[in-house]
């Protein structure tokens, strides 16, 4: 039996529905004072007086302890509901990101004295991601305000789309803090307290290299060497290549003074070309194949994990991506593929497919599987998508997300003066598919 197996038998054979993840992988949103652990269920606010209390309530807020508590008790928290989708998908030989995640090195070791800690324990988390602010120079088709201040300036000038599900899902949910933020402050003063116990330390955003608290950090970390440390950097790649430049300045500084283990660049691309760019609104791809170039030789050490979430407009142009990767590979980019499916907006989810797109979705799985380039791990992870996927086509709600697509694909055209069918002339079946829904629905 190897470590992996050995590992994910603990996990099962823990209460029902326990995971590591919800002790030890926190992202915050500072500018929002918001926090989950880990990042599918939704966010929650840190109350203040709990913060005033200790900076620790970054993490550990009274509503985490209490989904940690349902955990330890076998009951699984609701808020999770994207793995419990995975496991309990009819057949499912696949890992959820809860098995995943409990069973990697940052979360695994922690197992025997998380299980005898009393539910309202505080810990360190050893995988933190940060969000210093929700400055973006994006404005992606399922994102939402509070993450992109680019979707936030649309919002503000037309308001919700006209959709009967998920209305508000590009609509801000609190007000950003601008000046004075508590969070922030706070954040400064748990960092160095939690410094030493991390194993991951991931910043995110917005866009984070348009934050000035991202490059303190990275000073922070040149003058206090942490080598267990695994850096990363959640990035677009969509900008001019001084800012990448900048980044790579700083990468040498760390590695010359070995002030950390690894470092990875996390990227994101749902689909490829022209389709990519429509996806992710203001994406430049001459930019972002300039900075791949970039990263490429002047920090060949780095990994780059492109991060797929693939949602409903992902399947044309997915062969594209796939040939994409794989060329990189063969030419010593150190890239890694890792998809997840989009849970939210409902209307943008890829199990809205027609036959005709399913057949699209089959055969990609088929190559992926036949190419060498690509590990267990990689196709494994567009194994559950796929089989998501195809177990949720049954979904008695398909009918009303199609006829939201239909209302949404329409107004987003509008705002941004983009034609749909033109760009995605493969999925003019399912457009008409999906108008049909909207008359029988609206």
């Amino acid at each position: 039996m190897n470590d992996k197996i050995f590992r994910k038998i603990q996990i099962e054979n823990s209460p029902h529905g326990f995971c590591l993840a919800k002790w030890y992988q926190v992202t915050l949103d500072l500018s929002r004072g918001q926090n989950h652990s880990c990042h599918h269920p939704e966010r929650h606010t840190t109350p203040l007086v709990e913060l005033q209390n200790s900076p620790s309530a970054l993490h550990n807020t009274e509503f985490k302890k209490l989904q940690r508590k349902k955990m330890l008790e076998g009951i699984r928290p609701e808020e999770c509901s994207y793995c419990w989708n995975i496991e309990d998908t009819p057949g499912n030989q696949l890992n959820s990101d809860r098995l995943i995640k409990s069973t990697d090195d940052w979360a695994f070791d922690k197992l025997e004295v998380t299980l005898s800690l009393p539910w309202n324990e505080d810990v360190a988390p050893t995988y933190l991601e940060v969000m210093f602010n929700s400055e973006c120079n994006l404005s992606c088709i399922y994102c939402m305000a509070d993450i992109s201040t680019s979707v936030e300036k649309e919002m503000e000038k037309f308001g919700p789309y006209p959709v009967k599900n998920s209305s508000e899902h590009r609509v801000s949910k609190s007000p950003a803090l601008k000046k004075d933020n508590p969070y922030i402050e706070a954040f400064w003063k748990y960092f160095p307290t939690i410094y030493s116990q991390l194993k991951h330390f991931r910043i995110t955003g917005g866009e984070p290299l348009l934050s000035k608290d991202t490059f303190k950090v990275l000073e922070f970390l040149e003058t206090n060497p942490n080598p267990n440390l695994e850096l990363s950097i959640n990035t677009n790649l969509s900008y001019g290549k001084n800012i990448c430049e900048k980044l790579l300045s700083h990468l040498k500084v760390l590695e010359a003074k070995k002030s950390i283990k690894k470092f990875s660049f996390y990227v994101s691309l749902d689909s490829f070309g022209e389709q990519a760019s429509y996806i992710r609104q203001g994406l430049n791809l001459d930019n972002f194949a300039k900075n791949i170039e970039l990263i490429k030789y002047n920090s060949p050490n780095s990994q780059i994990v492109l991060m797929c979430t693939f949602n409903i407009l992902s399947i044309a142009s997915f062969p594209l991506l796939i040939h994409w990767i794989k060329d990189q590979k063969n030419n010593g980019l150190n890239i890694v593929l890792d998809i997840s499916y989009l849970k939210d907006p409902e209307y943008l989810r890829a199990n809205l497919a027609t036959p005709d797109l399913l057949i699209i979705l089959s055969t990609c799985l088929s190559e992926l599987k036949t190419r060498k380039e690509f590990s267990n791990y990689e196709v494994s992870k567009f194994n559950r998508v796929v089989d998501w996927i195809f177990d949720s086509q049954a979904d008695v709600k398909i009918l009303e997300q199609r006829a939201d697509f239909y209302q949404f694909i329409n107004e987003f055209d509008k705002r941004y003066n983009k034609n749909f069918l033109e760009i995605f002339p493969e999925y003019k079946t399912f457009y008409q598919v999906c108008k049909k829904s909207a008359l029988w629905k609206f």
